[in-house]
């Protein structure tokens, strides 16, 4: 009589668990890069839409002739500027005319700064909105746009551009 050897199998191979965590390993990284991405592409958002109420509210200061940040001696408003300092940071503030109609020099402390937190400005620029219209300064063309995209990552890109009526709109880039 022969007895046949029964083999009882508990647990797994070496090579069946190399494969599952490899697997495993695959798929969280995708997802990993695929949740940074779009944790990217929200802060972008958040920048344009940030930039784009500071150029709304540089345009409602010109278009109400508004003079409480003039430096001392500045009797009227000529334009709010909105600057592009670097890939960074923006600022706004207003340029004011003295008596004599000369332009002062605005202080630092009368220019409100901003900063871009997870986004990068691809250009500098200054919009310049005029009194009481609010529109785009005619030395600036037809329309300005600015490039926005995510730093450190060439996909996205969003542009701003403002018209020569002081209407603002966002796009992506082409």
């Amino acid at each position: 009589m022969v007895k046949k050897k029964v083999i009882n199998r508990f647990g797994f191979t070496l090579i069946e668990l190399v494969v599952v965590f490899g697997i495993i390993s695959l798929i969280s990284a995708l997802t990993f890069a695929s949740y940074n991405f779009f944790s990217a592409k929200k802060q972008l958002e958040e920048d344009v839409r940030k930039f784009i109420s500071v150029l709304e509210l540089a345009r409602e200061k010109a278009r109400g002739n508004e003079i409480s940040k003039c430096p001392t001696g500045g009797v009227n408003l000529k334009e709010y500027f909105v600057e592009i300092i670097d890939s960074k940071n923006y600022e706004m503030y207003p340029i004011c005319l003295d008596q004599n109609g000369t332009a002062l020099t605005t202080p630092d402390s009368n220019k409100l700064s901003y900063s871009l937190k997870n986004s990068e400005f691809l250009s500098t620029l200054v919009f310049k909105f005029e009194t009481n219209t609010g529109n785009l300064s005619s030395e600036l063309g037809d329309q300005a746009c600015v490039n926005i995209q995510i730093q450190g990552f060439a996909i996205d890109c969003k542009q701003v551009c403002v018209n020569s009526f002081g209407t603002i709109n966002e796009k992506n880039c082409q």
